[in-house]
């Protein structure tokens, strides 16, 4: 391994070790103090919220980060990348966007969700994102 791609794969470990450190760490601080203030029913409703849209999420970005970097390697010129790239994030928006669209609908239109509706209006963010 030479030099150059030794320092990327360092500097690469590096951060997303400390990406991954973070997300632990910030879990392990914010369970006890989100369960000691909403209490075991409120908090399992806000774990479950949380599992449907990482569920969800999921669904949005089903294959987009295999075949996507796939397309573009295989693409020589750099304005058709741009142009898939643009294609690919424009796809991902609007299925989340028909997603949020239809949870809305489904917390608005029927008693599925009660008791959590206002948990699950805020953690439409994370499809989004």
């Amino acid at each position: 391994m030479n030099k150059k791609s030794k320092n990327i794969f360092i500097k690469n470990f590096t951060n997303l070790s400390l990406n991954q450190g973070i997300n632990i760490l910030i879990a392990i601080v914010a369970t006890p103090i989100l369960f000691q203030n909403l209490g075991d029913s409120q908090f399992g409703l806000v774990n479950l919220a949380f599992s449907i849209f990482m569920l969800i999420s999921i669904v949005v970005s089903y294959g987009y980060h295999l075949n996507g970097p796939k397309q573009i390697s295989l693409l020589n010129k750099l304005e058709k990348e741009s142009d898939t790239i643009k294609d690919i994030v424009s796809l991902r928006i609007f299925i989340a966007i028909i997603i949020s669209i239809v949870i809305i609908a489904l917390i608005y239109l029927t008693k599925f969700f009660n008791g959590y509706e206002l948990i699950l209006i805020y953690s439409i963010q994370i499809i989004l994102s």
